[in-house]
């Protein structure tokens, strides 16, 4: 048995040109998601500055402070790509603070709506009701503009579909886990335009 520092054991990986990193966390995404993702950015590339222009960004955000648990660390050769062993997989959180919703374009925000509670489908359908026609105003009409929002159970209820359906919206195809284009993203967003 050998006893030695830890020290000695940081210097030796050192040496051999491992260093340590914190893992960040990231959503878990499958194979098949990544290669969606991906057709979907070359579908995106080929749309007009006007296209971009008239798309309307969605979703829900949380304000708050949770406990996302300790920190990971990860011995990886320096200067190694952000890949699976530099990311610790995370999932929805149930705790809620200020919960948020908004519409953002390429000229900021459309609409948004501060939320008592979960979003569900009835609330949702209610903010459309109001969504649609300041979309309208903007754009011309109904249908002149695109329409984004993720997959979450309140969006996807035949009754939004419906309703999306009869106002002529045209919305755009969400792929699974996709990254959030919110509020957090909107410079990048506006830099493609």
């Amino acid at each position: 048995h050998l006893a030695v520092s830890p020290w000695t054991v940081i210097t030796t990986l050192r040496k051999h040109g491992l260093y340590n990193y914190i893992k960040q966390k990231k959503p878990a995404v499958s194979a098949g998601d990544r290669a969606a993702r991906v057709a979907q950015a070359k579908e995106w590339i080929r749309w007009s500055k006007k296209q971009r222009s008239r798309v309307v960004f969605s979703d829900e955000k949380t304000f708050g402070q949770d406990s996302t648990g300790p920190r990971q660390r990860t011995w990886l050769q320096k200067g190694a790509e952000f890949g699976p062993r530099r990311m610790v997989p995370t999932h929805a959180f149930g705790g809620v603070h200020v919960k948020m919703w908004a519409a953002i374009t390429c000229d900021g925000f459309l609409a948004y709506e501060v939320l008592d509670k979960t979003l569900d489908a009835a609330a949702y359908k209610k903010i459309l009701q109001k969504l649609i026609p300041k979309a309208k105003k903007k754009f011309g009409s109904t249908t002149e503009w695109t329409f984004q929002q993720d997959n979450a159970s309140a969006h996807t209820t035949a009754a939004i579909f419906h309703l999306l359906e009869d106002a002529n919206v045209h919305v755009m195809h969400w792929v699974p886990h996709s990254p959030d284009l919110n509020f957090q993203n909107f410079a990048w967003i506006s830099a493609l335009l």
